[in-house]
């Protein structure tokens, strides 16, 4: 007797081979997309929190500016101070005058960052933009304005490393990278798992059919308990 999940033809597949096929790939391109939500929204949740660090930062430089008139020396220190309390973070700040000349700025900034790589601000908030320093190392700018005590408006620049960020991000996805693998192989087993299941029916009436013949024509195939879909072809075949 023939094997009711055989290929009825060479080169054919089974049928339990394509279920298997189609439920591990469908079940695989679920955790796939379930994968790459969670991929950006921890880039996204990245992004913001630097975005409100950048703010913070800026908010306490323009609080700096707003004495009558701006001591410059004050604020100078005051910045590296702010700077110093966050070590983790690795912020540096600068402050341009209405011409684009450089006021103030913490150490080694002019090195790596030339103020033309920062976004031009606009309105009343930050404009931020990703860029790569001289060096490679990526930074995370914001520029905004801030009135001075002395009525000038001035242009901030803040900016932060972002090598923390990058690494967290290439963790998350090499672990991703690392369980999508496994991942797909469960999906494979669970399918044939299901496929051999939901099978077992239609292998039951190929057994059942294969007993019926000319010696044997009052038995029956029976369909009771069988579902909707192969219940029809055993009361077809019976």
């Amino acid at each position: 007797m023939r094997d009711p999940e055989a290929a009825p033809g060479r080169g054919r597949w089974s049928l339990a081979l394509r279920l298997t096929i189609l439920h591990g790939i469908s079940s695989f391109l679920l955790v796939l997309a379930a994968s790459l939500v969670l991929f950006a929204g921890l880039k996204a949740g990245l992004e913001q929190e630097d975005d409100r660090l950048l703010e913070d930062m800026a908010g306490v430089v323009a609080q700096f500016l707003d004495d009558t008139p701006p001591d410059f020396a004050a604020i100078r220190t005051e910045i590296e101070r702010e700077v110093l309390a966050r070590p983790n973070e690795r912020l540096y700040a600068r402050v341009m005058d209405g011409d684009l000349r450089t006021v103030i700025e913490t150490p080694g900034l002019s090195e790596l960052l030339d103020p033309g790589v920062f976004p031009v601000p606009a309105g009343e908030g930050c404009s931020f933009v990703n860029v790569r320093a001289r060096d490679g190392t990526p930074y995370r700018l914001g520029s905004s304005f801030a009135a001075s005590g002395d009525g000038v408006r001035r242009i901030l620049h803040i900016a932060h490393d972002l090598t923390d960020d990058e690494r967290l991000i290439a963790a998350y996805r090499r672990g991703l990278q690392a369980l999508l693998i496994p991942a797909l192989l469960v999906c494979m087993a669970v399918g044939y798992l299901v496929a051999r299941r939901g099978l077992r029916p239609l292998a039951a009436i190929s057994e059942a059919a294969g007993r019926v013949g000319p010696e044997h024509l009052d038995r029956r195939i029976r369909s009771a308990g069988l579902p909707a879909e192969i219940s029809d072809l055993a009361r077809t075949l019976d």
